[in-house]
């Protein structure tokens, strides 16, 4: 593998998750506006999922570290970007299950 290639899969993983998150968000916001429950889509979560493994997360572990020791900044600005796409990306969903674990009986766990 080329060293272009692990920059460019992480700027094209990093666009991914920013367009399944604005897809998302546009999906809910018109489902409020409906009055309507907000449906997240299986086939859109099964394809973060196949981008989110544990071969992406060690292969962008070890893409950041060589960046920095190398100090390929291009490489590393690339890898932060998939990563704060991956920490924007987790973050409401990390937010939902602890609302629901805060709120054990409330009408969305029942």
């Amino acid at each position: 593998m080329v060293e272009v290639h692990s920059r460019q899969f992480c700027y094209v993983a990093s666009w991914f998750l920013e367009a399944h998150c604005a897809r998302r968000k546009a999906a809910e916001y018109k489902a409020v506006a409906r009055g309507v429950p907000v449906e997240h889509d299986a086939e859109g979560f099964a394809l973060v999922a196949s981008v989110l493994n544990q071969e992406t997360f060690v292969l962008m572990n070890r893409f950041m570290q060589r960046s920095i020791d190398d100090k390929a900044w291009q490489d590393l600005n690339a890898a932060m970007k998939f990563f704060t796409q991956i920490v924007r990306f987790h973050a409401p969903l990390a937010l939902g299950q602890a609302d629901r674990a805060a709120a054990p009986h409330s009408p969305g766990n029942v």
